[in-house]
């Protein structure tokens, strides 16, 4: 299932979903804060701000269990980190924020807890593509 605003292309879904992998698109910017975002001229539904990663709910391994790294299972968690940041950002002006916003995303993007690929606390966890 897609996010709200941001569509899968069809040759990437029909790959993910070939591996078995539910391909979800993920709000690099959460949501819940396009508010804040849009204020400084962002728009969490533009495509740069959007990425593929490991759905949820139906995905499980050969003994039926939940895959761990779901989208779902690390949203929670990702949006907390986004709080904690927005609450504490300064920017100088809209391009500052812009600016601190997509160093913070690609942090993010980089951290294993927020792997895209459903391997999230394992090794192989590598975080999530992202298109800026």
């Amino acid at each position: 299932m897609a996010a709200a605003g941001i569509s899968i292309p069809a040759d990437i879904a029909a790959a993910a979903k070939a591996l078995g992998r539910n391909p979800e698109t993920h709000h690099v910017l959460p949501w819940i804060f396009r508010d804040k975002f849009a204020h400084y001229g962002m728009n969490v539904n533009d495509p740069k701000y959007g990425s593929h990663v490991v759905g949820g709910a139906n995905i499980v391994d050969n003994a039926g269990r939940k895959l761990a790294g779901t989208h779902q299972s690390w949203s929670k968690a990702y949006n907390d980190n986004w709080r904690e940041f927005l609450r504490n950002v300064n920017p100088v002006n809209s391009l500052d924020f812009i600016r601190q916003v997509e160093d913070y995303a690609r942090k993010l993007s980089r951290n294993p807890a927020f792997d895209g690929y459903g391997k999230a606390g394992t090794v192989e966890a590598t975080g999530f593509p992202i298109n800026f």
